[in-house]
């Protein structure tokens, strides 16, 4: 008589676990209906928003003095992915001056002429620098 009690109990106890941990699943719905624009025209910006994903930069990089007067080169100005945004002819002893589209985010330029290998900064819209390697130390 005890154990059918027992067993009861059981069973009442997990009829009564099983029954109360399932619950009606609620949809809750968003109290504002975001609708998805047709067009480009429709979007709802504020007017201060910048849509522009480029920007114009101006590369200035100054010359040296060499020996040979004719001598000219091969510059490349890269991204920092090594994506070349520019490559052309360029004689050494010349300033080099070219504006560029790049990306906005694009904060660091590579420039490659001769031996010259190295990094600059975008400060404001411009790169400035010099074409002269970067020598190493020597201790």
């Amino acid at each position: 008589m005890k154990a059918t009690s027992t067993s009861f109990l059981a069973f009442v106890f997990i009829l009564g676990i099983s029954l109360s941990s399932c619950k009606r699943d609620v949809e809750v719905t968003p109290n504002t209906q975001s609708v998805r624009p047709a067009n480009f025209e429709e979007l709802d910006a504020p007017s201060s928003f910048d849509w522009e994903t480029n920007k114009s930069i101006l590369i200035s990089l100054t010359g040296y003095a060499t020996s040979a007067p004719n001598e000219q080169g091969v510059i490349t100005i890269m991204d920092e992915n090594e994506n070349v945004l520019y490559r052309g002819f360029h004689s050494p002893q010349l300033t080099f001056e070219q504006e560029l589209l790049v990306p906005q985010a694009l904060k660091t330029v590579r420039v490659k002429f001769g031996v010259t290998d190295k990094l600059i900064q975008i400060n404001t819209n411009t790169v400035s620098g010099t074409l002269l390697p970067v020598l190493p130390d020597v201790n």
